[in-house]
């Protein structure tokens, strides 16, 4: 088996084979034009194209799974899940159909919450989790007591600002919160205790702390909530 990333018509006829036969021409071909137009593709090829995902390639968000080999499938999965590491991507998220769940499942993905009757479940694979541990740098560009650029009445209850050596490939940049010290800095290297994944978006926010700092998640929920009660996080220490 080979896994190869490419949008062709190959790509193309693969899915409209796979396509079930209740939409007519039109919306099929309407709906085939949008996946070629939007998203990016992997395949896996073994005389032919037996597997294919198709994804954002800035959010990373899966738009389609199509295959029912489990090691070709996971093969996809790796080759999206490596592209997204490399571009520091937080997390990969998709909105399974039933017949896929059960490799989405084995693979590692995690529920969110969803709503009754949906006609999908929204998983995440979490990227970023085996940083956990790891000594880094922060450069702080928005200090303790400051305030903040965008939310005139509120200020910095810890120091904010991106980790040194977690610029992707195309330039993201990884922020991360301070925890532990309530005063102004300019630079901080410590470890990094906590991942604080947001549900609607693909990049997250780290929280460093001293190798000697005792961490409870409550309290970093506390001290993050000047601005992260603004959205809807899942924070993993």
């Amino acid at each position: 088996m080979q896994v190869i990333r490419k949008m062709d018509e190959s790509v193309i006829a693969f899915i409209r084979q796979s396509f079930q036969t209740n939409l007519d021409n039109e919306n099929i071909n309407r709906l085939i034009d949008a996946y070629a137009n939007e998203y990016a593709s992997y395949v896996v090829e073994e005389n032919g194209i037996i597997a294919a995902i198709l994804f954002d390639e800035n959010t990373y968000r899966i738009a389609l799974l199509l295959g029912d080999q489990k090691e070709a499938i996971f093969s996809l999965f790796d080759a999206v899940k490596d592209e997204a590491k490399q571009r520091n991507i937080a997390k990969l998220t998709a909105n399974v159909v039933e017949d896929k769940k059960e490799f989405y499942d084995a693979y590692g993905f995690v529920h969110l919450d969803n709503e009754e009757d949906a006609p999908f479940q929204t998983m995440d694979y979490l990227l970023q989790n085996d940083v956990i541990g790891k000594t880094v740098t922060v450069v702080i560009d928005h200090p303790y007591g400051s305030f903040h650029p965008h939310r005139s009445d509120v200020q910095f209850a810890l120091n904010y600002g991106y980790v040194l050596d977690g610029i992707g490939g195309d330039g993201d940049i990884q922020n991360a919160y301070v925890y532990g010290i309530y005063e102004p800095l300019e630079e901080f290297t410590g470890v990094v205790v906590g991942i604080i994944y947001h549900k609607d978006d693909y990049q997250s926010r780290w929280v460093v702390a001293s190798p000697l700092e005792k961490v409870e998640k409550e309290d970093i929920i506390q001290s993050v909530g000047f601005e992260e009660q603004y959205y809807d996080t899942m924070i993993v220490i």
